[in-house]
């Protein structure tokens, strides 16, 4: 790596050892929103086990896990990549019953444009 990029990864580094773990782990009961953690079943970094963990922190979490990928998920091989978008996607859009169902109506067709 550069030299910058060294700087850079240091200063994060430097950031999270100064982080109190109360401060942010309380401050994750406020989040009102959906939260979805996604884990390779074969990741040695954060496991689904670890991941987990933040339900207790955490009003509306979800947790899936991808087959056969470890840590970097999407970037590790074509099922992978396949398997992680469409649990992001199902995550983001939810399939919905559908409300525009036509019913036939005597002396009416269904047309569509």
């Amino acid at each position: 790596m550069d030299g910058h990029e060294y700087d850079q990864m240091h200063y994060h580094f430097s950031q999270v050892l100064e982080l109190d773990p109360d401060n942010y782990l309380t401050a994750g009961k406020r989040i009102k929103a959906p939260v979805l953690f996604i884990n390779g079943d074969w990741d040695e970094y954060t496991s689904a086990k670890d991941a987990a963990q933040f339900s207790r922190y955490l009003q509306n979490c979800s947790f899936s896990t991808v087959d056969a990928t470890g840590h970097f998920l999407d970037m590790e091989h074509k099922a992978a990549c396949r398997d992680s978008k469409h649990v992001l996607m199902n995550f983001l859009q939810p399939a919905e019953a559908s409300t525009n169902v036509y019913s036939r109506v005597q002396g009416h067709h269904a047309f569509a444009f």
